[in-house]
């Protein structure tokens, strides 16, 4: 590529590579999602959604067990309720990940998608400590995503317009 940035090799998409892959892992979990019969679904969603309550003595009563105490606040980013949230979710990353992903690295960009998502969900407990509803998707990296290119955004358009926003 032109820019030093790796793009897909679609060229009418030039999406980065690490932006590409976090949506197939997303699209992959939705249909594995798919396939599995209701029961098992249902199962694999209440094991890997974070759970606030699941910090509380009913840990190992819910599925996942007092495993999913540590998967799950990484495991929820990768599961959606269906296929809008998972499109609007997808949307949002590849309109913020590009720019973060360009900017920062593949490695740099996953690691701070998983950062937010890690701060998602520790919102989601401060805000709901105790509570037994699960929370799936992830909108939480994408909400740090949003504020990081917005970080670059502003000072990109005073100092010579979106180009900008790539150069370290």
């Amino acid at each position: 590529s032109v820019t030093g940035v790796q793009t897909c090799a679609l060229p009418i998409f030039n999406v980065h590579r690490a932006v590409a892959a976090m949506l197939v892992a997303l699209v992959a979990v939705h249909v594995v999602r798919l396939l599995l019969p209701a029961e098992d679904d249902l199962w694999l969603v209440l094991a890997g959604a974070f759970i606030p309550g699941r910090y509380g003595p009913e840990a190992a009563e819910l599925p996942g067990g007092e495993l999913a105490l540590f998967t799950s606040p990484f495991t929820h980013m990768l599961l959606h309720g269906d296929w809008l949230h998972l499109a609007f979710n997808s949307a949002w990353l590849l309109v913020f990940g590009g720019a973060i992903a360009a900017r920062a690295g593949a490695v740099r960009f996953l690691l701070f998608f998983v950062l937010c998502g890690l701060g998602g969900a520790a919102a989601f407990y401060l805000a709901n400590a105790g509570l037994m509803q699960p929370m799936i998707g992830a909108s939480g990296a994408i909400s740090g995503l949003m504020g990081a290119t917005l970080r670059f955004l502003l000072p990109a358009l005073d100092e010579g317009g979106f180009r900008r926003m790539r150069e370290a």
